[in-house]
């Protein structure tokens, strides 16, 4: 998919490691808090890294009311998964996982993008910043990345200048004392809930 500029990071992108990536909202936000110029440079070829096509929960990217023209160029399209179809699916799980994803969402709209990456026709990623959705993908086996992640696999597998670059605004990850675990690579307070055995590069990036 194109990204809307005449250019890319990268002259030679690698190939989507999975057919299908399911964004939640909130992950793009981190892309504005690198700055509006490095959110049109970079969104959809980070995400482009991960699936060759992009899914989120329409309604709630309705609302969003930053990087709007580069979030248009995405192409993102809705996941398309009803109230009714994840009802059926969490009906039918044991009861103690009922009660786990009960205690764990606030409300449908996670568990409907969790739903969708464990369901979908092949290969899923699911990128996000919502350490409850993170979670229930490492126990539900789903592929995930948070930005922090992302970023990391960007930097090394495609353009190893990103994160070294302040021309990009990454310098802001490397802040010491940050307050975002999932933007700030010194925060790891979070990283414990999809990365249980302490092996994710960006927690000791």
């Amino acid at each position: 998919m194109s990204n809307g500029n005449s250019y890319r990071l990268c002259s030679e992108p690698m190939p989507p490691a999975t057919e299908v990536v399911i964004v939640d909202v909130c992950f793009l936000q981190r892309f504005n808090m690198l700055g509006k110029e490095p959110c049109a440079l970079m969104m959809a070829e980070v995400i482009s890294l991960h699936g060759s096509s992009y899914e989120t929960d329409i309604s709630e990217l309705s609302v969003v009311d930053y990087c709007e023209e580069v979030i248009a160029e995405c192409d993102f399209v809705d996941h398309g998964i009803t109230d009714e179809q994840v009802l059926l699916w969490y009906s039918n799980l044991p009861t103690n996982q009922q009660q786990y994803l009960r205690k764990l969402f606030k409300d449908g709209a996670d568990l409907k993008l969790l739903f969708r990456a464990k369901h979908v026709s092949g290969k899923a990623m699911l990128l996000s910043c919502d350490w409850r959705l993170l979670r229930a993908c490492e126990k539900h086996g789903v592929s995930h990345a948070c930005f922090k992640m992302a970023m990391l696999s960007f930097h090394r597998d495609q353009c190893e200048s990103i994160l070294d670059n302040k021309e990009f605004g990454t310098d802001a990850m490397r802040v010491i004392g940050g307050k975002d675990p999932f933007f700030h690579f010194d925060n790891t307070r979070r990283c414990h809930h999809c990365d249980q055995n302490g092996k994710c590069p960006a927690r000791v990036f």
